[in-house]
């Protein structure tokens, strides 16, 4: 993921129970672009994925059930 890409998905907003996904400042991706990937189509930028601690959703707890 590049610097510009980060900034645009600090800039995407999700509705419901999606905007826990929502990012106040680009901070948590420049933090470490090597956890996160981009999804490109042609030129543009369509989603990210991000791997680690990265990939933790903030104010969610941990499954314990979970094998991941």
């Amino acid at each position: 993921m590049t610097l510009g890409e980060a900034a645009d998905v600090a800039s995407w907003r999700y509705g419901g129970d999606w905007s826990v996904y929502d990012l106040s400042t680009p901070q948590p991706v420049l933090d470490n672009l090597s956890c996160y990937y981009a999804v490109v189509s042609a030129e543009d930028l369509i989603g990210f994925c991000c791997v680690g601690v990265e990939a933790r959703v903030a104010g969610m707890n941990a499954d314990p059930e979970s094998s991941m």
